[in-house]
């Protein structure tokens, strides 16, 4: 008989294209990425080894004759194998994150082929297969049927499989699984019509080239701008590497301004620096695996920590030059967060959350920066994050508790303001002061909700002083800049006070000089609608970051209040002293009103009367009090009564 093996012969062409294409894709080295090599290899060696079995037997000699008997003892081997590795393919897939089950199928599915290998190493005794001859040539045996027998009982295991494990795959993964099935079975009964037609790779190779291009393809793996690897496979090597206890180290670099780049030079510009570096990284560091982390951000995962800190310190010496990109040279600052994996902190998450919590710390420092998560810092995020779930419980059940700081008004010689401040109710977590909690609830978009309840507080707590009669001008609540975020957030406001039926003005809002860094026209905008409701503006911290009085000349603000530091300085120094002394004459002759803070003692009091200074804030008048407390004051004129009631 004459075979027609043109099919296989093209086949072969287009496995070759396949292993070329997948091999350079620089793949993790996962179950399912070596599962699919060893089918492109498998069906390789079966196709290759069919060919030159086929043209050899139709020059059968005996100088061939043991080439030729070496070739069909290999294509038996590998042809049943193909199912086999696609079969474990199609395990890898559904136990990806189950090492214990793939390995107990993978066990289980060895079965039948180690039975059909007894079989084939028996053959030269047997000849239950095939037998060759130099006279009579090749000669199928009894049992032939039994090589297509256990290719055809892997197709029928994945078929079954993949049915019964359907609500764990993808729709889409599911059909291009069974696609190699069909396949098979239609080449079965072409090949049952017409003999001489060998397809079984080709229905083999056809499978592979869907397999690829749907579910191996690099492109599905790869970043489209720059090449490497994206952020998926990222989490996907991590999951790998949990199951080994090797050490490994990771860097993260972080470009800082990267935005500006792309606004002020073009996307394109930025998109070409981008590739720049990545070029870099590949290039110079070799022993690595370089992956897009985040938009302007490039993980690069190490072997060991001496490579780490050998490819650490090279970056650092290359971002001390600047980068060419078309015709411009641009200097560019970063942060770098840096972790070594080893035994004791291996999981996927923990290793993103504590690089991710570097890499913030580093892009925090004004300098370029790198920032090692140690195990102290792995224990404040891990503190972090139950602080995180304790202000979540604490917003879902409405339990944060407003203290109320008095204002002493040195003109009516009474409490006639007060602050309000959040406190935590009794916990778990130990003492946890505002500046530790506070910032967290903003990283973390909590805060809004936050200061949402502290304003129904404050506002039920300023309705409880109006029904009793106790006069007040006002409480102040601090607005953090992620309030002003908020759609419609004066509208909002303005519901809570008409919930409680007290007049606009007794609210008050305190907010600091750098928010209106950030937006200064919608913030001002924001400001003016609640002026013309009533509402005053208190700027805070002032003397602090951003001070400057042209700003705060041009703001709706109808109060400043002095940051400690200033005065605590002014107590210390003399020229401390007459810079703040003169500033309140200066605030003084464009009326705005004055309250200073920190106020501790009667010389810091005295000081203050001295410039003028109408409100006074501190632990000399009153500290932060409960609600009932803060009631039994608030109005008092008389502050030796006050302070032995306290």
């Amino acid at each position: 008989m004459e075979w027609d093996i043109s099919a296989e012969c093209v086949s072969i062409i287009m496995l070759n294209i396949i292993m070329v294409y997948s091999w350079k894709g620089n793949l993790l080295p996962s179950r399912k990425n070596q599962a699919f090599r060893a089918c492109l290899l498998i069906t390789y060696l079966s196709i290759l080894t069919n060919i030159l079995s086929t043209l050899l037997l139709t020059r059968l000699s005996a100088t061939t004759y043991l080439i030729n008997q070496l070739l069909l003892h290999l294509n038996y081997i590998f042809t049943p194998l193909m199912g086999m590795v696609y079969y474990i393919y199609t395990l890898t897939i559904v136990f990806e994150q189950d090492a214990k089950s793939l390995k107990k199928h993978v066990l289980l599915a060895s079965i039948p082929a180690l039975l059909y290998l007894a079989c084939l190493f028996s053959n030269p005794l047997t000849h239950l297969l095939f037998s060759l001859d130099p006279v009579f040539g090749y000669q199928r045996g009894a049992w032939v049927i039994l090589t297509y027998a256990v290719f055809y009982i892997y197709v029928l295991f994945s078929v079954f499989f993949t049915i019964s494990k359907r609500r764990n795959i993808d729709s889409a993964v599911f059909i291009i699984l069974n696609f190699f099935p069909v396949l098979s079975a239609v080449v079965i009964l072409f090949q049952l019509l017409y003999p001489s037609y060998i397809l079984t790779g080709t229905a083999a190779t056809s499978a592979l080239l869907i397999i690829y291009l749907y579910l191996q393809n690099k492109q599905l793996f790869t970043d489209p701008l720059t090449g490497i690897l994206n952020r998926q496979e990222f989490n996907h090597l991590l999951e790998i590497r949990m199951k080994d206890s090797d050490p490994y180290s990771i860097i993260v670099l972080s470009l800082k301004g990267f935005r500006f780049i792309n606004d002020h030079f073009s996307q394109r510009a930025g998109d070409m620096l981008l590739i720049r570096i990545c070029e870099y990284l590949e290039k110079q560091m070799p022993a690595a695996r370089i992956f897009r982390f985040s938009g302007d951000e490039f993980a690069i995962v190490c072997r060991n920590e001496q490579v780490c800190l050998h490819y650490h310190k090279q970056l650092i010496a290359r971002m001390q030059h600047s980068w060419s990109v078309e015709n411009f040279d641009f200097q560019i600052r970063y942060g770098i967060g840096i972790l070594h994996v080893k035994e004791h902190n291996r999981g996927k998450d923990e290793i993103i959350k504590g690089l991710e919590y570097a890499l913030r710390q580093a892009k925090r420092a004004e300098e370029n920066t790198t920032c090692f998560c140690t195990t102290a810092m792995m224990e404040r995020l891990y503190r972090n994050e139950q602080i995180l779930e304790l202000l979540r419980r604490c917003i879902r059940e409405d339990s944060f508790v407003v203290y109320y700081q008095p204002i002493y008004d040195i003109e009516e010689q009474a409490y006639t303001k007060a602050e309000a401040l959040l406190r935590l109710p009794p916990h778990e977590l130990g003492q946890l002061r505002p500046d530790e909690f506070i910032p967290l609830a903003e990283e973390n978009g909590l805060i809004t909700e936050i200061t949402y309840q502290v304003l129904h507080k404050t506002c039920l707590f300023l309705q409880q002083l109006q029904q009793s009669g106790i006069p007040m001008k006002g409480i102040s609540v601090n607005f953090s800049a992620v309030m002003f975020l908020q759609q419609d957030l004066a509208n909002t406001i303005l519901s809570i006070i008409a919930e409680y039926g007290i007049p606009a003005k007794l609210l008050q809002i305190e907010l600091t000089e750098s928010m209106l860094a950030r937006d200064p026209h919608m913030i001002t905008a924001f400001m003016q609608r609640m002026k013309q409701e009533g509402i005053e503006f208190l700027l805070d911290d002032f003397g602090t970051g951003y001070s400057n009085i042209s700003n705060v000349l041009s703001l709706p603000v109808q109060t400043i209040k002095i940051d400690k530091s200033l005065l605590w300085q002014a107590m210390v120094s003399q020229e401390g002293a007459i810079v703040l002394h003169k500033m309140c004459e200066a605030f003084h002759e464009v009326h705005q009103q004055l309250l200073v803070e920190g106020v501790e003692n009667e010389e810091q009091v005295a000081f203050v009367k001295a410039c003028g200074c109408r409100y006074i804030q501190g632990y000399y008048y009153a500290p932060p009090l409960p609600q009932e407390r803060a009631r039994m004051i608030l109005g008092q004129c008389d502050h030796d009564i006050r302070m032995s009631e306290v």
